[in-house]
């Protein structure tokens, strides 16, 4: 996969994606919202030998300087005739405000729609994450759900779950092709 907007590229992770990955992923502020913990360069390097496989997990680099800015997560529901996606995404704390996320989901997104026979398209996040829960209203997602304690990522330090409350997004084809922002 190739996708690319006015200053993007979304395409598949390959090897030299390894130190970028790690740059990010390595950062424990990335966890806050999402599951694991700060990885080693090996473990980058695995990933993105991993990654480099499928299509699931995109890489997302800025044209002008040739790096990773962060990934999307997009993977088809497992019923063929559904046509439902998964989306979901990690930036780079130094890349975001820059409107780089909402860049890189409105080019998968309207690929997915486009080219893929995608119907609908869901994502979750922590009620917490304010960050990307305007990323996803400003791409018409509306929240269909909101979901109590049904995750969670990190434990109390007497071993017992810190559970998160989640929203439950989804955003149809029918409501992207009357309202697509520009891309």
């Amino acid at each position: 996969m190739n996708i690319e907007s006015e200053r993007l590229i979304i395409r598949t992770f390959r090897e030299e994606d390894a130190e970028d990955l790690f740059d990010y992923l390595r950062l424990p502020e990335i966890y806050e919202f999402e599951p694991g913990q700060p990885i080693t360069m090996d473990q980058a390097r695995e990933l993105v030998t991993e990654r480099s496989r499928s299509d699931v997990f995109l890489a997302i680099v800025s044209k002008a300087s040739h790096r990773l800015v962060g990934h999307l997560y997009f993977e088809k529901d497992g019923f063929d005739e559904i046509e439902t996606w998964h989306l979901g995404y990690i930036l780079h704390p130094k890349h975001q405000n820059q409107g780089y996320c909402t860049e890189a989901c409105r080019s998968v997104i309207d690929h997915a729609f486009r080219h893929r026979k995608a119907h609908r398209i869901v994502a979750e996040c922590n009620i917490l994450n304010e960050a990307s829960i305007h990323v996803l209203k400003k791409l018409g997602f509306r929240i269909e759900g909101k979901m109590i304690q049904n995750v969670f990522f990190h434990r109390n330090e007497d071993g017992s779950p810190k559970w998160n409350d989640s929203y439950s997004f989804a955003l149809l084809k029918e409501d992207w092709n009357l309202n697509r922002p520009a891309l």
